[in-house]
């Protein structure tokens, strides 16, 4: 009995650990922020962008990074002579390991043999250079004989085949002009009048054929636009009714929600910018004035140039979210009866 319990002891144990670690791994997917950070360089009059996007969880277990880089203009610099960082790039790493995009194979020349392309090998240490050789003398000795029998044999058949085909040529030129002949007869017997009926005949048969692809294409388009008119009638219906209007208003509600939540928590900004269109900078400043009107001046300084046509300005921007917090807003919307509703009539 004492056997059993203690066998049960060390179970319940081991199912606890278990419980433990699975427990302890849902709170850090949950609970454990994924950060983020972005930021720029811009200089559009000297043609310089440098984009980098970093997103880390974990203490950075996991690492994911995309970044653009655009130094020089591509119409002046070779793409074999930029830099290495240039262009676009890309990776993912798991606990300091990279695993996308993966490492290209390099070819290994001691694990894999390789042949030569030329007569002898430059590698006088490795010993080839005298077996390399004796090879291909006698390759080239088989080479020049076989060369030669193929030669003698193309001219032959070469000079068969000319014959023939000026044989062939001389016939069927003789029986074409006769051809021509009877038919010229017969034409000239028949007169004009055939002829003209003829093109008559083929202009009306063109004439139909276009009508009828006009016509075709006519009913084509009429019965697009009645699809794109039922499909419009459709959606106006969909969206004009309350369970729609409230499946809306919890949709914009939740966006509300995930920007808040992505707000970041350290940001710089600073652009300058003026465009040919003086009008085009007055109507950019007023939509940066109502985007950012809530922020810190002293983060945010935009500059408009309404002199110069300039675009320069550089940015850094950190924040963090959890999964809880997606999690939580899904969920919202999945169990909302009305935005499911709308979900299923939009996509019948």
């Amino acid at each position: 009995m004492t056997v059993f319990l203690s066998v049960l002891k060390i179970i319940g144990i081991i199912l606890l650990i278990v419980l433990g670690a699975v427990l302890a791994l849902l709170l850090l997917i949950l609970f454990v922020p994924v950060r983020y950070r972005l930021k720029g360089d811009v200089r559009a009059d000297e043609n310089y962008y440098d984009l980098s996007l970093d997103i880390t969880w974990l203490l950075h277990m996991i690492h994911g990074l995309a970044a653009y880089k655009k130094t020089e203009m591509e119409d002046e610099v070779p793409k074999e002579d930029r830099k290495n960082d240039e262009g676009f790039r890309h990776e993912v790493r798991l606990f300091g390991f990279r695993i996308l995009p993966k490492k290209e194979k390099t070819y290994d020349m001691e694990s894999e043999p390789y042949e030569y392309p030329v007569p002898y090998s430059d590698n006088e240490e490795n010993g080839y250079k005298e077996i390399i050789e004796d090879n291909y003398v006698n390759k080239d000795n088989d080479e020049n004989i076989n060369t030669e029998e193929n030669i003698n044999t193309e001219e032959n058949e070469n000079t068969e085949d000319n014959i023939n085909t000026e044989e062939n040529e001389n016939t069927e030129d003789n029986i074409n002009t006769e051809e021509k002949a009877e038919e010229n007869e017969d034409q000239g017997k028949a007169g004009g009048g055939e002829t003209i009926i003829k093109k008559l005949k083929g202009l009306g048969e063109k004439a139909a054929g276009a009508k009828e692809n006009a016509s075709c294409k006519i009913r084509g388009i009429y019965g697009k636009i009645n699809d794109t008119a039922d499909k419009c009638r459709k959606y106006y219906g969909i969206l004009t009714r309350d369970s729609s209007k409230e499946a809306l208003d919890r949709i914009l509600c939740e966006v509300k929600r995930l920007l808040r939540a992505l707000r970041p928590g350290k940001y710089r900004i600073y652009l300058l910018y003026g465009f040919e269109d003086v009008s085009l900078t007055g109507a950019l400043t007023g939509v940066l004035a109502v985007l950012f009107s809530g922020l810190n001046d002293k983060k945010v300084t935009f500059i408009p140039d309404f002199e110069n046509q300039i675009v320069k300005g550089d940015f850094y921007i950190k924040g963090r979210i959890t999964a809880f917090t997606l999690l939580l807003i899904v969920a919202r919307l999945y169990f909302n009866k009305n935005f499911r509703q709308f979900i299923k009539e939009i996509r019948s």
